[in-house]
């Protein structure tokens, strides 16, 4: 009978509780409350908080994604822990070395064809929130149709989790944001794929809770470890 309480325990340890982080839900959540953290929930904060907002890619651990999957199949916490399974695609903005697209697509990729108008020729409402010498400059391939896995420590990123958000714009953001700029041998790249190509986490409900909405308008969806990329466009 120790024994099984003792393990019960460990059991209950691991958990969340009946309220996930109670103290910073919104007041209009049925997580509010005073019910203290567990030292797990404290953990997972931890790394979510560093990876959402203190852009820390390692923040999540693989740890972190084997439990916040389980979590999504908990009725007491799929509501905070919600997988994404909607229709739309999914983008990912990256700079990638001219080396790894070699491999990934050959070494013609440079001549690939576009029909796509440039940016500067879109509506004021189509144009992405670039400074006007990145998006006048900017033509990026058709969409290529592909079948790689991507996983962060494959393409330059720490971690097992990644970003992907439904919005194309935002994406392009990221692909050609300056302060990310690496250089010549580096190339504007845009991933897509859809839910069925990984585990995915839907943010949204995150973004609900205190301190973690301060990059709410990036529209993002959580890549949980390995994800099959279906098509890409690269700049040329």
């Amino acid at each position: 009978m120790n024994m099984l309480r003792k393990y019960i325990r460990e059991v209950i340890s691991e958990d969340l509780g009946q309220q996930v982080w109670a103290d910073r839900a919104n007041v209009d959540s049925r997580h509010f409350g005073t019910e203290p953290n567990t030292q797990r929930e404290e953990d997972l904060w931890d790394s979510v908080f560093r990876y959402l907002v203190a852009d820390v890619g390692s923040a999540i651990t693989a740890a972190d994604v084997q439990d916040i999957l389980r979590y999504a199949q908990d009725p007491r916490y799929s509501d905070v822990f919600t997988q994404y399974t909607g229709a739309a695609p999914l983008y990912r903005g990256q700079q990638l070395p001219k080396d790894l697209l070699n491999d990934l697509l050959g070494s013609d990729w440079p001549s690939f064809p576009t029909m796509a108008p440039p940016w500067w020729a879109l509506p004021d409402g189509e144009r992405p929130s670039l400074v006007e010498s990145q998006w006048r400059e900017l033509i990026l391939s058709d969409p290529v149709t592909v079948d790689f896995v991507y996983t962060p420590d494959k393409f330059h990123r720490e971690g097992v989790a990644s970003s992907w958000t439904t919005n194309y714009l935002i994406a392009m953001d990221f692909a050609t944001d300056s302060w990310k700029a690496k250089g010549h041998d580096w190339v504007a790249t845009l991933l897509t794929t859809d839910s069925s190509g990984g585990n995915f986490l839907d943010i949204n409900p995150l973004y609900r809770y205190d301190r973690l909405d301060e990059h709410e308008d990036e529209e993002e969806v959580l890549g949980l470890g390995p994800i099959r990329v279906k098509s890409i466009r690269v700049e040329v």
